[in-house]
C-alpha cells in the first residue's frame, strides 16, 4: 500500500494513538436554582504518553485523556447591552 504525497507512517501512527472524541459531560449542580438546562460537551483526546508516565510512578492508569471546553455564557450589563464570556479550559482525566 503507498502513502499519499507528503504523508509519512509516522503520521498514521500518530493519528491511531490519539483517540479523539466529543464526550458529554455530568451536569454540575448549581447551589441554588435548577440543573443547567443544556448538556456541556468537551473535546477528549486519549494519549498514551500521560498514562505511561503515571504507571512509571507506580500508578496503574488504565486510560488517559486530555480534554479541552470552551464554555461560554451570555450576560446583560448595566448599560443593558448584551456581554458574551467565553473561557478556555484543558484538563486531564484518567482512570485507574
Amino acid at each position: 500500500m503507498s502513502s499519499p504525497a507528503g504523508t509519512t507512517g509516522s503520521s498514521t501512527m500518530l493519528h491511531q494513538a490519539l483517540q479523539i472524541q466529543v464526550i458529554e459531560l455530568p451536569r454540575e449542580g448549581a447551589a441554588i436554582g435548577p440543573p443547567p438546562k443544556r448538556a456541556h460537551h468537551a473535546l477528549s483526546i486519549g494519549m498514551e504518553g500521560p498514562k505511561q508516565l503515571l504507571r512509571g510512578l507506580g500508578l496503574d492508569a488504565t486510560e488517559c485523556a486530555g480534554r479541552f471546553r470552551m464554555p461560554s455564557k451570555l450576560g446583560r450589563k448595566g448599560d443593558g447591552s448584551t456581554q458574551v464570556d467565553i473561557a478556555a479550559q484543558l484538563g486531564m482525566a484518567c482512570k485507574f
